[in-house]
């Protein structure tokens, strides 16, 4: 059997995340020290599939690289196993794993249209193609193979849209979690104006599928307002002013004077009532 000439394809490489430098050198060091340990994966014309920089480094030593030929029927099936292996290799951050594992999504849900397409028998109606590989269930897949909850792909997804560039580069050094930046900068986004307080008061304290109220009462006819609000129910809205970068404090002073002004116009209004 003829030596196959082995050949880095581009559009395979920019499946893969850089190599910081200093682990290329690692790598490099490793291999002039002990060899090549890990055969360099191969489909049958050659193309490299896993350990392009494995290859690199051995053509820089002058070393003739051992090499595995691994077969796929389509070739979303390769571009699948290139980014698995990597990720299975790769000392990454969970950011870093979810950014490199983002193509396979798409690749998934490609390869969940050509399964369905394949069971068809002639005559058969085509399914409706907005239901081929639903992308939820694609994002779950993915979620489950890099060790991720499907919750923490969506927040990173939203992230890689709306995040700037140093906050995600903080991400990929692993400087600050994944959660704590998607909520820091949710909660700058929807912080309401003062002029809006009244109304956000009523968000915080009747989320969906939750019903309850915040009960302000004037005590004894004294001019002392008291609020009355159950542990529970205190609780649930602590947390919601937390989740949304407001001051449980603040927000219920708003909602104590917007309650006298209340009880003022109503006194004012029986006044008026009593004169005339």
């Amino acid at each position: 059997m003829l030596a196959l000439k082995l050949k880095i394809r581009e559009e395979y490489l920019r499946l893969l995340p850089p190599l910081p430098p200093a682990e290329y050198e690692a790598l490099k060091e490793s291999i002039r020290v002990n060899g090549l340990l890990n055969p360099i994966v191969v489909n049958p014309k050659g193309v490299i599939l896993d350990g392009v920089h494995r290859y690199r480094a051995c053509m820089e030593l002058g070393i003739e690289p051992k090499y595995v030929i691994k077969k796929f029927n389509d070739p979303l099936e390769e571009k699948r196993f290139i980014i698995e292996s990597n990720l299975m290799r790769r000392q990454l951050t969970k950011f870093q794993r979810i950014e490199a594992a983002l193509p396979l999504i798409e690749i998934e849900r490609e390869l969940a249209k050509k399964r369905k397409l394949s069971t068809l028998k002639k005559g058969d109606e085509l399914p409706d193609p907005q239901k081929f590989g639903e992308r939820g269930e694609a994002l779950e897949l993915v979620a489950k193979k890099i060790g991720v909850s499907h919750e923490t792909i969506r927040q990173a997804l939203w992230l890689i849209e709306n995040a700037p560039k140093e906050e995600l580069d903080k991400l990929c050094r692993g400087e600050k979690s994944i959660s704590r930046l998607y909520m820091e900068l949710k909660s700058r986004m929807e912080r309401p104006t003062e002029n809006h307080m009244p109304s956000y008061v009523a968000k915080l304290l009747k989320p969906p599928k939750v019903n309850y109220t915040l009960k302000i009462s004037k005590y004894r006819n004294s001019n002392l307002v008291v609020l009355m609000l159950e542990r529970s129910i205190y609780e649930e809205f602590e947390r919601n002013c937390r989740l949304l970068g407001a001051k449980p404090e603040h927000i219920l002073t708003k909602a104590i004077e917007e309650y006298r002004r209340k009880i003022k116009r109503a006194i004012n209004h029986k006044k008026n009532n009593a004169r005339n």
